[in-house]
C-alpha cells in the first residue's frame, strides 16, 4: 500500500517539487494499514497545487528581511563598516588589524574662495641690495574667479636707507682716503596687476586638535616701478619704468574671513645705467575676505 501512495501523490502534485518528498518521509508507519484512496482523487491531506507550503508563514516569520539582516551582520552592532567594535572581535582577538586597515583621507576644503574679494595690508623688505635697506609697506586686492584663478593687484612703497656697506667703503683708511661711492638709482616703489594660479591646496594638523588649510599659488604680473635717480651733481629726479614680476604666495586660512599670506616676488625692470635690475621682495600680509555668495 505504501508504494502506491507515493505514485499517486507524485501524479496529483506533479508541479510541486516540495510535495514529492514530504508525504513519503512524513508518512507514519501506521499509514500502511489505512485503506488506499481512489485512483482519481488526491489524498485528503495533500496540499493544493497552487497553495503555498503549510510552513511558509513560519519560515517568513523566522527570517524577515534577509537582506537587511545580512547588511546588519556586515555593519556590526554599532554600524561600523570596518568592524571596529568589540562585539565583532573573536574571543582572544584584538582590534589591531581593524585599526591597521582604517583609511585617512583629505576632506573637502572648508574655505571657499570663488567669487570673493580679498583685501590685504602687507609689509616686507628687499633683501638682495648691498647698498640699500628697503622696508616695504603696501596694500593689495584680489578677486577670485574660481578656486584656482584670481586677479591680483597690489602696490608697494619703500622707505629706503643706505646700508652700512657704503659707510665702510667711504671712510678714511690708515693708508689714505676711502673710496668714492655713488648710488645713482634707488627703488621707491612699484605697482603690479596680474594673475594668481592656485595649484596646490592642503591641510596641516597641530597635535590632532586643530586643522589649518593652506594654498600655494604662482603669481605673474606686469606694472611699473618708481625709482629715484641721483645725478653726479647731486640732483635727484624721479622715473617710472615698465616692470614685470613672477613669484609665489603661501596663504594660511585663519578663519572664514581672514588669512595670513607670505609672498615672494622677483621683480625686473630696465636699469638706469645698463642691463636689468632684479630686486627680490619678501612680504607678509594679513588678508580679509568678503563673505561668500549664497
Amino acid at each position: 500500500m505504501r508504494p502506491m501512495f507515493r505514485i499517486r501523490c507524485a501524479i496529483a502534485a506533479l508541479g510541486i517539487t516540495a510535495c514529492l518528498a514530504v508525504p513519503a518521509m512524513a508518512l507514519p508507519a501506521a499509514a500502511a494499514d489505512d485503506p488506499a484512496p481512489s485512483a482519481g482523487a488526491a489524498p485528503a491531506d495533500a496540499p493544493a497545487a497552487d497553495a503555498p507550503p503549510a510552513d511558509a508563514g513560519k519560515k517568513a516569520a523566522a527570517h524577515p528581511a534577509k537582506a537587511d539582516d545580512k547588511m546588519a551582520d556586515l555593519l556590526g552592532a554599532n554600524g561600523d563598516l570596518y568592524g571596529n567594535v568589540d562585539e565583532s572581535v573573536p574571543v582572544g582577538g584584538n582590534l589591531e588589524w581593524a585599526n591597521r586597515r582604517s583609511i585617512r583621507v583629505v576632506q573637502k576644503r572648508g574655505f571657499i574662495k570663488e567669487s570673493r574679494h580679498g583685501f590685504s595690508l602687507l609689509g616686507g623688505a628687499v633683501p638682495n641690495d648691498d647698498f640699500f635697506v628697503y622696508p616695504l609697506v603696501g596694500a593689495g586686492y584680489q578677486y577670485f574667479f574660481s578656486e584656482d584663478i584670481a586677479l591680483d593687484v597690489h602696490s608697494v612703497y619703500s622707505f629706503y636707507n643706505e646700508s652700512q656697506l657704503k659707510g665702510a667703503l667711504t671712510k678714511e683708511r690708515p693708508d689714505g682716503p676711502g673710496l668714492t661711492v655713488r648710488l645713482p638709482q634707488a627703488l621707491r616703489g612699484y605697482a603690479s596687476a596680474g594673475a594668481d594660479w592656485y595649484l596646490l591646496h592642503g591641510k596641516l594638523g597641530f597635535f590632532s586638535t586643530h586643522l589649518t588649510e593652506f594654498d600655494l599659488a604662482l603669481t605673474f604680473g606686469l606694472g611699473a616701478v618708481w625709482t629715484e635717480i641721483t645725478a653726479e651733481g647731486g640732483a635727484i629726479t624721479q622715473q617710472f619704468r615698465p616692470a614685470g614680476e613672477v613669484g609665489a604666495d603661501l596663504m594660511f586660512y585663519l578663519s572664514d574671513n581672514f588669512a595670513l599670506k607670505m609672498g615672494y616676488r622677483q621683480n625686473f625692470y630696465p636699469s638706469f645705467i645698463r642691463g636689468v635690475s632684479y630686486p627680490i621682495s619678501a612680504t607678509m600680509a594679513v588678508s580679509y575676505f568678503t563673505d561668500a555668495l549664497k
